[in-house]
């Protein structure tokens, strides 16, 4: 039996009309759509070094607030974390007002790790005197999702991330704008940590030494020794694995 050309069209056209509603259906739920808006660094509370070891404070969770609410505080050195970029859990989709809203950095996982397990982690932090206290600030080193939202557990997440971090780095001046904030952050006597990820393209020394040495140039500026505040540690994520 022959399809009649109305009857195609109808048909067609009511294809295309349901492809549209379906998509319409999805973003009310959750957009399918990557967030183009920025993790913002923040001040997440306190943690003091007692016994060669970081303490920190028997709390569910960071208590989040944006870094500028410590430009008053000149006198107790910051602990900086620095991570490469957001990536899923640190956005949340507004279903009501149909927007992207950032959650602040190290959510999920690697959030939970630093707040248990940032008391193994100093053995390389050496020139921290018992019963310091510092700030705890997280960074991250380009403030997008470079990782548009796809698995990292698969190479071509990883890879996805990398070639969008590099991108922004570079030709996007995230380098710059890294420096910039880090440069406001910094006090003498506070701590970094590098924290990134190795990326798997090992270009110009990868992701992690880029950013070690944008760490580096940025505490030099300030006369004080790099091997007493810049160090590097791996991601908060992998830290269940194995201790540095």
């Amino acid at each position: 039996m022959s399809i009649g050309y109305r009857e195609f069209q109808i048909n067609s056209w009511g294809e295309v009309l349901g492809k549209m509603n379906f998509q319409r259906c999805v973003a009310n739920v959750i957009n399918p759509v990557i967030p183009h808006i920025p993790c913002l660094d923040q001040w997440v509370g306190a943690v003091h070094f007692i016994n060669d070891a970081f303490s920190w404070p028997d709390l569910p969770d960071f208590q989040r607030r944006p870094v500028d609410d410590l430009s008053q505080d000149v006198d107790t050195p910051r602990l900086i974390l620095v991570l490469e970029s957001p990536h899923i859990d640190e956005f949340l989709w507004d279903r009501e007002n149909k927007e992207w809203k950032p959650n602040g950095p190290a959510n999920g996982s690697t959030g939970v790790n630093i707040r248990i397990r940032l008391v193994d982690q100093p053995k390389k932090v050496t020139n921290l005197s018992d019963k310091s206290k510092l700030n705890l600030v997280l960074v991250n080193a380009v403030q997008y999702q470079c990782s548009l939202g796809k698995s990292l557990q698969t190479k071509e997440g990883k890879l996805i991330r990398d070639e969008v971090f590099q991108e922004c780095w570079e030709a996007g001046k995230g380098q710059r704008n890294f420096k910039d904030r880090l440069a406001k952050y910094y006090l003498p006597g506070s701590i970094v940590i590098n924290c990134c990820t190795q990326s798997v393209n090992k270009r110009n020394g990868g992701r992690k030494k880029q950013v070690t040495n944008a760490i580096e140039e940025v505490v030099q500026e300030t006369g004080v020794s790099t091997d007493a505040a810049v160090f590097e540690l791996s991601h908060p994520s992998n830290w269940h694995y194995r201790k540095l």
